[in-house]
């Protein structure tokens, strides 16, 4: 396998810039690339260039997704003193697009449950939930919602929930309230919400607000706003490579991987969860030792 990873260009099939198919001689590359020809594949060719450190000769052709194939050998020799290419050649690259917009979808508590996103797998970088937990009877509509959350948003992107939570279960989870809080339907409690986050698939789940002071209290329970984010994964490899040692305060603690460090001993990981774990709030409980 030669992998080059190229930056500043990118082919018309998308994000990857180009496949390459090495062969063996001059001979096999020519008959390949008269067989496309008589497939009605238009060809470009490329005779003694200095890519890669190494003079090659080439053809490019797009396949029927637009996705751009090399396919060459190395000529015999020293490379020349030409300019490395690094890449194909100018009439067939197209400069970089400009970031696509953020892709945000979002559920008000005013709004009607749904159960479904009108948005295509892997497309939206964030969902926000403003007050959806807290519908009538949201029990089902509400999980339906978190796993299409979880198949609409990209790898690494956010749901986001907003809404009055309880510290305990209530035995009337549909309590009165007064004010704007006259709309909530239901109130379920904290630890319903993280276990309904972690159920539907979602990681690095946190509250990033959880009221000191209660909005309402309900049969002696404390009613507070929170604010829940959850993570969808990303692609997480099975080898173990990588070392993350806690460092304390607590004796053990678990990740959403499933991950389990006591504190002081070296755990070994994958990069995956390494680089999350790094990346996130509790990255300075912890020292990070690359693949050994």
């Amino acid at each position: 396998l030669v992998l080059s990873l190229l930056p500043g260009f990118l082919g018309p099939g998308g994000p990857v810039n180009h496949l390459g198919m090495r062969l063996p001689d001059q001979a096999r590359l020519l008959r390949l690339q008269e067989t496309c020809e008589r497939q009605g594949i238009r060809t470009h060719r490329e005779d003694g260039v200095v890519c890669c450190h190494s003079k090659q000769s080439k053809f490019w052709v797009f396949d029927p997704d637009q996705t751009l194939w090399e396919f060459y050998f190395l000529d015999p020799g020293s490379p020349g003193e030409e300019e490395d290419s690094g890449g194909p050649p100018a009439e067939l690259r197209t400069p970089l697009p400009e970031a696509s917009p953020r892709q945000v979808w979002s559920h008000h508590l005013t709004q009607a449950g749904v159960s479904s996103i009108p948005h295509p797998d892997h497309s939206l970088h964030e969902v926000v939930l403003e007050g959806s937990a807290n519908l009538q009877n949201a029990g089902t509509h509400f999980i339906a919602l978190l796993r299409e959350g979880l198949r609409t948003l990209r790898p690494g992107g956010l749901i986001r929930l907003h809404g009055l939570s309880a510290d305990r279960a209530l035995l009337n989870r549909s309590p009165r309230l007064q004010g704007p809080a006259a709309l909530v339907g239901e109130v379920p409690t904290h630890q319903e919400l993280a276990n309904a986050l972690r159920e539907a698939g979602f990681i690095g789940i946190r509250f990033e607000t959880l009221s000191e002071v209660a909005h309402f209290t309900v049969e002696g329970c404390s009613l507070r706003e929170f604010v829940l984010v959850g993570e969808k994964p990303g692609h997480r490899p099975i080898p173990c490579t990588h070392l993350a040692v806690y460092l304390g305060p607590l004796a053990l603690v678990v990740d959403d991987a499933g991950n389990h460090f006591s504190r002081g001993e070296p755990v070994r990981i994958n990069i995956h969860d390494w680089q999350r774990l790094q990346a996130g709030s509790a990255g300075s409980s912890f020292l990070f030792l690359k693949s050994q």
